[in-house]
């Protein structure tokens, strides 16, 4: 649970939004160079990040890959307890019109994979320059197989974005694309906000949803981990308190 500062993050000690979303960037860059000088085994095996940081009463998200984060708020003048939903981040799938432009201005390709008989199967892949293996996201740490050194065009920049809490907003919900693909943003939060304060058990209900859906549909599932957060709001007197000058 979280409990927000009344005002923007102005305060000594609190950084900046604009200046955690640069140590962000900046982070996601070494992490990958470590992983890739760490001598684990990274040529077909990797890991998509989505991170959230709060400054004040902003939220700081990094995403890498397409796992994702979402944030459900009350409706202003709406039915009581009617959610509206956001994307904070942006899932990067190679055939997404941004990055399917960066990928093949870049010399990538990006295509289903084809099965003999059966024509192009499953989900969107960058290809390496072997056109062997393919990889369903574009952006990832590791898999350096279908790093842009290798012709696939795989990075590991995250896109960084910044959003200013309001009174209404509640829940946010991160997870893997094992749930992202089986449930939308508005099911996530809507699972999350049934729960009230009560985040493990969200959290629980998030992925124990995820699995019954894979199960119904799939012999095999992708890798569920879903994240909750609750925002508690702030009554008008401890907005003052919290913007009062600290000695």
């Amino acid at each position: 649970r979280t409990r927000r500062r009344g005002g923007p993050a102005e305060e000594a000690g609190v950084v900046s939004g604009q200046s955690l979303m640069r140590k962000l960037a900046g982070s996601f860059e070494r992490t990958n160079r470590a992983l890739a000088a760490s001598g684990i085994d990274v040529r077909h095996s990797g890991t998509t990040a989505c991170t959230l940081q709060m400054a004040g009463d902003e939220l700081i998200v990094a995403n890498v890959g397409d796992s994702r984060a979402v944030i459900g708020r009350l409706e202003p003048g709406g039915k009581q307890g009617q959610l509206l939903v956001r994307d904070l981040s942006l899932d990067h799938k190679p055939d997404s019109d941004a990055e399917h432009r960066r990928i093949t201005r870049s010399g990538g390709r990006v295509q289903p994979m084809h099965v003999p008989g059966h024509g192009f199967v499953g989900p969107a892949r960058v290809w390496d320059r072997s056109q062997r293996f393919g990889l369903a996201t574009s952006r990832a740490f590791g898999d350096t197989t279908h790093s842009p050194a290798n012709g696939g065009q795989v990075i590991a920049e995250p896109d960084v974005t910044i959003h200013r809490l309001t009174e209404h907003d509640r829940y946010v919900v991160l997870a893997t694309d094992g749930v992202w693909d089986v449930l939308s943003s508005h099911e996530a939060v809507a699972i999350a906000a049934h729960h009230g304060s009560d985040i493990k058990a969200a959290t629980d209900a998030i992925a124990k949803e995820a699995k019954r859906r894979w199960e119904l549909t799939s012999p095999v599932r992708d890798d569920i981990t879903a994240v909750v957060m609750r925002i508690d709001p702030l009554s008008p007197r401890r907005k003052d308190e919290s913007a009062e000058p600290r000695g």
